[in-house]
């Protein structure tokens, strides 16, 4: 039997290397940290408030820095 040659992956977020998982449900959406994140800077009553933000793509999108997930060696 000949080796089938292997089908490279699907490059979409929800199997890329940056991309955080927050729920593992169908079309869940999760964290992009391929970038650092963008830092706002909110007026509250008190002062104001610096909060960071991560883009918050679906498992299904692609933004063209797809990098694979790193997997580790099992040993068997």
């Amino acid at each position: 039997m000949d080796a089938q040659t292997p089908k490279p992956p699907v490059q979409i977020c929800g199997n890329c290397h940056h991309y955080k998982v927050k729920m593992l449900t169908a079309g869940a959406e999760g964290k992009c940290h391929r970038y650092p994140p963008l830092a706002t800077i909110l007026n509250s009553p008190t002062g104001p408030i610096t909060a960071t933000y991560w883009p918050g793509p679906k498992q299904s999108e692609h933004c063209g820095e797809w990098k694979p997930r790193l997997r580790i060696a099992e040993n068997n």
